[in-house]
């Protein structure tokens, strides 16, 4: 069956179009965006199943017949083939799935890196809801905390036996705080059989780090079948605590908060001076035209969508946005125009009123049910309306994230890839190095001095390595008292200088052993070389003699 597979220009890791489904025998949409996979019926029709490629144990593979196996292991087993319409098509959805789950793969990396060095959290107690502040980091399979990452009476849990995570606070610990002095954004919990660990961290960058890295290590070792939170839904959920902290401090509910936020922004588009009732002036009067509509994004708005738009944002993104702010102007002409007709029948109510009709039976009749049916209408189409714009307004709040997340994703890309190709240009010009080193070394008989020298450089250099690895760790086991904080931060300098030093050493030891190997098979060459001149000297005595 015909597909049309779009990639969108600028990025490996985004896809989309129509895939037959073998099990389900229907045609549907494709979404791939993010490491996350979503089928639907079509283009702008609800999601039918979603599937987290970016989660431990997904497997895709190509079949024969331009068949495409898509098997996932978390939150539960999955499994769905789908038939493209050719095999150009089939390698292109299994090199977008394959590159997003890369992609994940590295994000998960310097996650899982971040987690294991640690940094220090607010633990909540469960029987007073009191916190207390810790030093947290992983260790294999296990959470630990104490008061330093040294401390010999640190605490753990068993990250096999979590059921899974929570984001927000949302556990009765939480609950019970009356003054509790982490925002909700920052709060997380771990389920655990009979008991909850319930976190705050103290930034953005940590509770990314912390809870998308513990997710990753829950759904992988963990016993629990809990819904997975992609990158996209994490950020979503975050701004939504942030916007409910902002509301909450005015003594709003989110929903009114944002509404009158939109008025607020209609009104200073109106300029200084001017009610924010009904059209103002320059509107519809009787019998004239339809005012032009009003703008009602800010300056500031307008500003970062500029930026937004240099930074590069992504085109379907751009497109919902545009969208929305053509439904938004739309509303507004559609206000505008009831509103003329409100303005002619209370006109038309007023003349009633006045006796001016040709019977006064008729006019206060008339009157009443005008009065009826115009107080009706309005009242319902004010309500719909209102809804409209809330939700129109949320819509376009969600967009922009996404459209900045996406910008930032790229360019993250784009690094990664320079790093790449500079890590590749490294590793040639090693094996040219080491190339060129054996080939010297077969050629010439005096490599031998060579190489017992760079054999003792090379030991010295170990020495000092091992030395100075020695002075870390004894730097690491005596820190000082009254500067945990510190003493934690050198202790990730010294890992890092460590791990440094061991590869710097692993990369000696690998080149002293390539060099011992060299010198033991140019001394065997000698040993034959020798053995055979011996012989040939043995035959020319027999020949003199004879």
């Amino acid at each position: 069956m015909a597909t049309n597979g779009i990639k969108k220009p600028g990025s490996v890791l985004d896809h989309s179009g129509y895939l037959f489904n073998v099990y389900s025998k229907c045609k549907e949409y494709i979404v791939l965006r993010a490491g996350v996979l979503r089928i639907r019926s079509g283009p702008k029709e609800s999601d039918l199943a979603v599937l987290y490629i970016f989660a431990v144990g997904t497997e895709v593979a190509l079949l024969a017949n331009s068949k495409l196996q898509i098997r996932c292991r978390v939150p539960h087993a999955q499994e769905y083939l789908f038939s493209a319409g050719s095999e150009s098509e089939a390698e292109a959805w299994h090199d977008a799935l394959r590159a997003s789950m890369k992609a994940a793969e590295i994000k998960t990396r310097a996650l899982l890196e971040q987690i294991n060095s640690g940094s220090t959290m607010h633990k909540y107690n469960y029987s007073n809801s009191k916190r207390s502040r810790r030093f947290f980091w992983v260790q294999k399979d296990e959470l630990r905390w104490g008061r330093a990452k040294t401390d010999t009476d640190s605490q753990n849990v068993n990250l096999k036996e979590c059921l899974g995570i929570v984001y927000g606070p949302m556990t009765t610990t939480f609950q019970r705080c009356d003054h509790r002095e982490d925002p909700d954004w920052a709060c997380f919990s771990l389920l655990f059989t009979g008991r909850t660990l319930d976190l705050a961290v103290a930034g953005d960058l940590q509770i990314h780090a912390w809870l998308l890295g513990l997710q990753h290590l829950v759904s992988q070792h963990g016993v629990g079948s809990m819904p997975i939170m992609s990158e996209g839904e994490f950020y979503r959920r975050k701004i939504q605590y942030k916007l409910m902290a902002c509301a909450h401090l005015n003594g709003y509910v989110l929903s009114r908060f944002l509404i009158m936020k939109v008025k607020e922004a209609s009104s200073l588009t109106r300029g200084p001076g001017k009610a924010s009732r009904g059209l103002g002036a320059g509107a519809l009067v009787s019998g004239g035209p339809l005012a032009k509509p009003m703008e009602v994004f800010s300056l500031k708005k307008e500003k970062k969508d500029k930026k937004r738009e240099k930074e590069g944002v992504d085109p379907e993104a751009a497109a919902r946005i545009e969208t929305l702010k053509s439904k938004v102007l739309e509303l507004q002409a559609t206000l505008r125009r009831r509103t003329a007709e409100a303005e002619g029948n209370e006109e038309l109510l007023q003349r009633a009123k006045d006796g001016k009709l040709p019977s006064p039976s008729a006019s206060e009749e008339l009157s009443k049910e005008l009065q009826e049916i115009t107080l009706d209408v309005l009242s319902k189409r004010c309500k719909a309306l209102e809804a409209q714009a809330q939700q129109l307004t949320e819509s376009n709040e969600q967009m922009g994230p996404q459209a900045k997340d996406a910008g930032k994703s790229e360019r993250s890309l784009k690094k990664l890839q320079a790093k790449l190709d500079e890590c590749e240009s490294r590793k040639r010009s090693l094996e040219q190095e080491l190339g060129l080193a054996s080939a010297t070394m077969v050629q010439e008989s005096g490599a031998l001095t060579a190489s017992s020298a760079a054999t003792q450089v090379a030991q010295s250099r170990g020495q000092e390595l091992q030395q100075r690895v020695r002075e870390l760790e004894a730097q690491l086991k005596n820190p000082q008292e009254g500067q945990a904080h510190k003493a934690a931060l050198e202790n990730k300098k010294h890992d890092e200088a460590i791990a440094r030093a061991e590869q710097e050493k692993l990369q000696l030891t690998q080149k002293l052993e390539a060099l011992e190997q060299e010198h033991k098979r140019t001394q065997d060459a000698e040993k034959q070389l020798l053995e055979r001149l011996s012989r040939c000297q043995k035959v020319q005595h027999c020949a003199a003699v004879q």
